[in-house]
């Protein structure tokens, strides 16, 4: 859930807004992993394998096993090795 809007005035209700959206569609979340695109690059490893689903966290893992097992490729979502 995204919010955006210019008046510091409205910040309480443009907030609770947001932050009821958001729990509203974290209900339909299958792992409760969000969509990593808006997530902040610090987000902590659970989190980075709930919004790719276990199965698909697993191959993804395989992959970084075996193409990059030094983590160079490390910015973004990390799937550390």
């Amino acid at each position: 859930m995204l919010g955006h809007w210019r008046d510091p005035a409205i910040d309480d209700d443009e907030i609770a807004w947001v932050r009821d959206g958001a729990q509203r569609i974290a209900a339909h979340e299958p792992d409760n992993g969000g969509y990593l695109n808006y997530a902040a690059p610090d987000e902590p490893h659970e989190r980075v394998r709930a919004a790719f689903g276990d199965a698909k966290f697993a191959r993804l893992l395989d992959v970084k096993r075996r193409v990059d097992p030094d983590n160079l490729f490390r910015f973004n979502h990390n799937i550390r090795p």
